[in-house]
C-alpha cells in the first residue's frame, strides 16, 4: 500500500508489520547499549500491552505517557490507541523533580492514569523520603504492570477512523500555560505527506535524533515519519545529547544518517562542547538535511556550525531552517534541500530595513496556507511587510482540549472579508520572494515611545558582548508606565568567580544603549539554564518575567 491510502497511524503500523516486519525500525543508542525494534517487534509488543491496558484503563481515557526509554514509548503509545485510550506524552518524571507539569497536564486533560518509568515508579511505591507526593489522584503505572498481568486476547485493535483523535500534544507555553492540542489521524497524516515532500525524503533516507518524544519535533519528527517512510531511526536520549554532544555527531557517522535536526540552541550546544578529540574517524558526509526548527533562528549559528564541522564532511547546503508549532501538527515551511539557506535584513515599520538579519524559515506550499496579517484591521500585509503568522489547512489540529473559548479565538479567526478560519499563531513574520521569515512572538515585543523591539535581538547584541555571556531573557520592566527593560542573564559556569559582575553589568548596559537605544532597569546574572525554556528551547520571557517580580530567579 502506498501511505496515501491509510487513514490513521495505527494501520499504518499494523501494515508495516506484515509487510516489513523483520525491518529494523527503531534504534535507541544509550553509551554501549543498544536496543532495536523491528516493525513487526513494535507491533506485538503493542498488542501485548493493548489486553492489559483494556482490563486497567476504560476506553477513551485520556492517558498521561512519561517514559524515558524510546522503544517502551513508541510500543506503549500505540498500545494505548489499540485500546481506544489517549495518549498525552509529558516529559519524564525525575526524582526530586516538581510534579506541577504532570499535574497541571493531569488537570486539564482529565487524565487519572499516568505511565512513568518502573524504577521511579517503585521507588514512589516504597515511599522513599526522595519522592514529591502528587496533590491530585494519578494512578501511576508502568509497562511492567501491563505485561504482567494475563493476555486474555481481548479482541482486536481498536479501529480509528481519520478525524478520531491520536493523542493531545500539549503546547510548549512559550507565552502561557500549556494547552492540549487535539491531534487527529487526518492531521498526522497530511502532515507527514508534506514533511516527505518537502525534505525530500525517500525510501533511502535514514534518521537520526534526540529529542524528547514528549516533544512534537522528537515524535511526529523522528518518530512517526519514520515510520510513515518504512525507514530507520537512530534516537539518542536527550541527556546523552546535553552532557556529550559528539555522541549524536558519532551516531550520524556510523549508522548513516541523512536526515536529524534540532532546534537552534542544539546546534550551539554541539559549537560549544564538541572538542576534535571526539570526532576521530567521524565522517558527516551522510547527513543531508540538518533541519533548525527554532524561531528566530539565528544566521550565525548556522555559519558557525557549517564552518566548524566542515573538516568532517558537514556541507553548509544541508543546513535546513524550517517553521512548525503544535497547533500545525509540526510542519509549517521548510528550506529546500540542497541549495544553501538564505538570509535579509528585517523590514522596518517604516518601509526601512534594520541592521537586524533574518534567517527565512522556508518557502511557502499548497498545503499549509500562510498569510501574514494585521491583527489589528485584520487584513493581509504587503509582502515584505511585518504581521501576524495565520495558517489554515488539513494539517490544522482540532482545537485545545476542553477549552472552548480559547480554541474560538486561536482556531476561528478570519479575515476582513469573512475568509477563513484560520490558526493565530502569536507569532511574527513576513514574506519575501515566497520564502516565509519569523521574526518573533506577538506577546513579547518591546514597545518603547511607540517603536517595537525584538527581544531577541536585543539579547543576540549582548551575547556578543562577551565570552562570558550564555543565553539572556529581555522584558519590559514595567508594561504600565517604564521605558526600561531588564535583563536576565545567564554567566557560563567556568567565569563565574573570575568575572567582574560590575563591568559586566555596565557592558548590558552600553550595548543597549548603543545598539538599541534602550535603557536598562535591572540586570539580573543566573548560572546556565536558569532562564525557564520551552521543551523546544525557546526561551519563555514572560514566564521569566513572573519569577523576576516574585523574586523566584536563582540569582547567582
Amino acid at each position: 500500500m502506498e501511505q496515501a491510502d491509510f487513514t490513521d497511524i495505527c494501520s499504518l503500523l499494523e501494515t508495516r508489520a506484515h509487510v516489513q516486519g523483520s525491518r529494523l525500525f527503531l534504534r535507541h543508542v544509550q553509551d554501549d547499549a543498544i536496543q532495536t525494534r523491528s516493525f513487526l517487534q513494535l507491533h506485538i509488543q503493542a498488542l501485548r500491552l493493548m489486553h492489559a491496558i483494556r482490563d486497567a484503563v476504560p476506553k477513551g481515557a485520556r492517558v498521561l505517557l512519561g517514559l524515558s526509554n524510546p522503544c517502551e514509548f513508541v510500543e506503549t503509545f500505540f498500545a494505548l490507541l489499540y485500546a481506544g485510550c489517549i495518549p498525552v506524552p509529558i516529559a519524564p518524571l525525575r526524582r526530586k523533580s516538581t510534579l506541577a507539569p504532570l499535574e497541571s497536564i493531569a488537570a486539564a486533560s482529565g487524565a487519572a492514569v499516568a505511565i512513568v518509568d518502573a524504577p521511579l515508579l517503585a521507588q514512589w511505591r516504597e515511599g522513599s523520603a526522595a519522592m514529591p507526593t502528587l496533590s491530585i489522584p494519578v494512578r501511576l503505572l508502568c509497562p511492567a504492570d501491563f505485561t504482567a498481568l494475563p493476555d486474555n486476547g481481548n479482541g482486536l485493535p481498536q479501529r480509528a477512523a481519520a478525524d478520531d483523535i491520536a493523542f493531545l500534544q500539549f503546547t510548549s507555553g512559550s507565552t502561557s500555560a500549556p494547552k492540549g492540542a487535539v491531534v487527529t489521524h487526518r492531521n498526522l497524516l497530511a502532515n507527514q505527506r508534506l514533511i516527505q515532500a518537502e525534505f525530500g525524503h525517500t525510501a533511502d533516507t535514514a534518521f537520526a535524533g534526540w529529542l524528547p518524544l514528549h516533544h512534537d519535533m522528537g515524535f511526529i519528527g523522528n518518530v512517526l515519519q519514520p515510520l510513515y517512510l518504512g525507514i530507520p531511526t537512530t534516537l539518542l536520549s536527550p541527556m546523552a545529547f546535553l552532557e556529550r554532544p559528539a555522541r549524536l555527531l558519532q551516531a550520524i557517522s556510523h549508522y548513516r544518517a541523512t536526515t536529524c535536526g534540532m532546534p537552534n540552541f542544539g546546534y550551539a550546544h554541539c559549537i560549544a562542547r564538541v572538542r576534535d578529540a571526539e570526532l576521530a574517524g567521524v565522517d558527516l558526509s551522510s547527513w543531508q538535511v540538518a533541519f533548525n526548527g527554532a524561531e528566530p533562528i539565528r544566521p550565525h549559528t548556522l555559519q558557525a556550525f557549517a564552518e566548524r564541522f566542515a573538516p568532517w564532511g558537514f556541507r553548509r547546503e544541508s543546513l535546513y531552517p524550517c517553521y512548525g508549532l503544535a497547533e500545525a501538527t509540526l510542519f509549517v515551511a521548510g528550506w529546500r534541500s540542497g541549495i544553501p539557506w538564505a538570509e535579509r535584513e528585517r523590514p522596518a515599520e517604516d518601509g526601512g530595513a534594520t541592521a537586524a538579519p533574518s534567517v527565512a524559515s522556508g518557502y511557502l506550499n499548497n498545503v499549509q496556507d500562510v498569510r501574514i496579517v494585521d491583527p489589528a484591521t485584520r487584513l493581509g500585509c504587503a509582502p515584505g511587510t511585518v504581521g501576524e503568522i495565520w495558517i489554515g489547512g488539513a494539517c490544522i489540529v482540532r482545537g485545545y482540549w476542553n477549552l472552548p473559548a480559547q480554541t474560538t479565538e486561536a482556531f476561528g479567526a478570519r479575515l476582513q472579508d469573512g475568509s477563513g478560519p484560520f490558526l493565530r499563531t502569536g507569532d511574527l513574520g513576513f514574506v519575501v520572494d515566497g520564502q516565509l521569515h519569523v521574526t518573533g512572538r506577538l506577546k513579547d515585543l518591546i514597545i518603547v515611545r511607540g517603536k517595537n523591539h525584538y527581544p531577541q535581538d536585543i539579547e543576540a547584541s549582548i551575547g556578543a558582548g562577551s565570552p562570558a555571556f550564555g543565553d539572556a531573557a529581555c522584558f519590559m520592566a514595567d508594561e504600565q508606565d517604564d521605558d526600561r527593560i531588564v535583563v536576565v542573564q545567564e554567566i557560563h559556569r567556568t567565569d563565574i568567580r573570575t568575572g567582574d559582575p560590575k563591568a559586566w553589568r555596565l557592558l548590558i548596559n552600553d550595548i543597549v544603549a548603543r545598539q538599541h537605544q534602550l535603557a536598562v532597569a535591572d540586570v539580573q546574572f543566573v548560572l546556565p539554564n536558569a532562564i525557564p525554556r520551552t521543551t523546544s528551547g525557546k526561551i519563555q520571557r514572560r514566564k521569566c518575567r513572573t519569577l523576576y517580580q516574585r523574586g523566584e530567579l536563582q540569582v547567582i
